[in-house]
């Protein structure tokens, strides 16, 4: 097992400075690729406007592929503590509470006399089980960004069609849309659970305010904000370019190409992956070009589905590339950026909104969306299942031939500017549930 590793100078500079206001210590929790970009914009305002905080890298994610963003988007020197928690989806979760344990009593020894309160982001399987942890220490509530995500569907799974012509007009009738509660897996769960014991939520767009609403948050308690989606976008499109994408990978420059980007526990099966390389290759055969991002997830589905042979007659077809994960996010926006981008096929919720923001054809690769207002508030975005091989093929085709006339995207604010300003602006003056002290309600000491 890793040990935590502390900048103390860093920890006691903030910790001094929440005692010395009375105001609370913000523990900014960093899990996953999707945190290192997103929470960027906040943490750099909360250092400008002087508000204590402790940026908390949990190892949730730590390869650097899956974490190069903290360095891109100038915030590494200030994150003060690596929790280092690794394994599984429980084995991790078992770490992590062994490791909230541990930061009470780090906070509690450096003689932090406050309220330390937790700011988890998204529906990680960290967001969802840390506020619940710190809860059940400390009676603290949490601040959950990025809450009210839910997923919605405007498909019947007993009654698939399978042309894109009736996918697509389900996808435009917005009283076929119904919310799915299980998907995807475990993320639906886990942004339920960072909500259930956090105090104050941030909110992207109106139809994440209603479900925190409808589920019983007091709208004094909701902040609608918009998505540091927006924000991350803003910084690193600032950042000089040091290597371009296209040194990296040359042959992006010929011509365009769709990039596939699949890491969804639900579609790593035989039958989605199968299906998906079949239709690529088809599409291909026909002259698309296209370039297959594999993550980590994907590599681990091919190896063990027994999908190595249809893997490798893929890529011997002519106009499909394979990259590893792309390390920079500079890298991904750059492409997708340029006039070399068609589209996105994507399973990534973040990927649905950046795509958005940037006004780019994106394609989601699932039944469901959490982002169901790039669909049904702008046509950013459509829904094309990995159903089976054909309709994969024939979707794609038809959205890669006519995409103009499919897709409109009216409102370029729909995710907001300057979301972490508004974040830390309101952070600044927020007053928790009163308490005298972080208290350990297991302590026979305090009973």
């Amino acid at each position: 097992m890793l040990m935590p590793i502390t900048d103390d100078h860093l920890v006691d500079e903030q910790i001094q400075l929440a005692n010395a206001t009375s105001r609370p210590l913000y523990l900014i929790i960093i899990a996953t690729k999707p945190c290192y970009i997103k929470l960027a914009s906040l943490i750099l305002a909360l250092s400008r406007n002087g508000c204590a905080f402790l940026a908390i890298d949990v190892g949730q994610h730590y390869e650097k592929k899956l974490v190069h963003a903290r360095h891109e988007l100038q915030y590494e020197h200030l994150i003060s503590i690596f929790l280092n928690v690794r394994g599984d989806l429980l084995g991790r979760t078992a770490e992590l509470a062994d490791r909230v344990n541990w930061l009470y009593l780090y906070l509690k020894k450096r003689q932090f006399k406050g309220q330390a309160i937790p700011v988890v982001s998204g529906d990680t399987s960290t967001a969802g089980m840390f506020p619940a942890l710190w809860y059940f220490k400390t009676r603290l509530r949490s601040i959950h960004v990025e809450a009210g995500l839910r997923s919605l569907s405007p498909f019947d799974r007993q009654q698939m069609p399978d042309n894109f012509s009736e996918i697509l007009d389900l996808q435009r009738t917005r009283q076929s849309w119904t919310m799915i509660q299980d998907e995807p897996f475990p993320e639906a769960a886990d942004t339920r659970l960072a909500s259930v014991c956090s105090q104050l939520f941030f909110t992207p767009v109106s139809l994440n305010t209603k479900n925190m609403l409808r589920e019983g948050a007091d709208m004094k308690d909701i902040h609608q904000v918009g998505s540091l989606s927006a924000d991350a976008l803003e910084l690193i499109m600032k950042e000089t370019v040091q290597t371009s994408v296209f040194d990296v990978y040359p042959f992006l420059r010929e011509g365009r190409w769709l990039r596939v980007d699949i890491h969804r526990r639900e579609n790593i099966s035989y039958q989605v992956l199968s299906g998906l390389f079949k239709a690529i290759q088809e599409l291909c055969g026909k002259g698309f070009r296209i370039v297959i991002v594999v993550s980590n997830a994907m590599n681990k589905g091919i190896r063990t589905l027994g999908l190595e042979d249809l893997w490798a007659d893929l890529q011997k077809q002519e106009g499909v590339k394979v990259t590893p994960l792309w390390t920079h996010y500079q890298h991904v926006i750059e492409f997708m950026s340029s006039p070399h981008c068609q589209g996105i096929y994507t399973d990534s919720g973040g990927l649905q909104e950046e795509t958005q923001v940037l006004d780019i054809p994106c394609i989601t690769c699932r039944y469901s969306t959490d982002r169901p207002e790039t669909i049904l508030h702008v046509q950013n975005n459509i829904l094309v299942p990995p159903y089976s091989a054909s309709l994969i093929s024939s979707s794609l085709e038809y959205i890669l031939e006519h995409g103009q006339s499919i897709f409109s995207n009216h409102d370029k604010l729909l995710y907001s500017r300057n979301v972490g300003e508004k974040m830390a602006d309101i952070l600044r003056d927020y007053v928790p549930l009163p308490m005298l002290a972080m208290q350990d309600i297991f302590d026979d000491s305090v009973l």
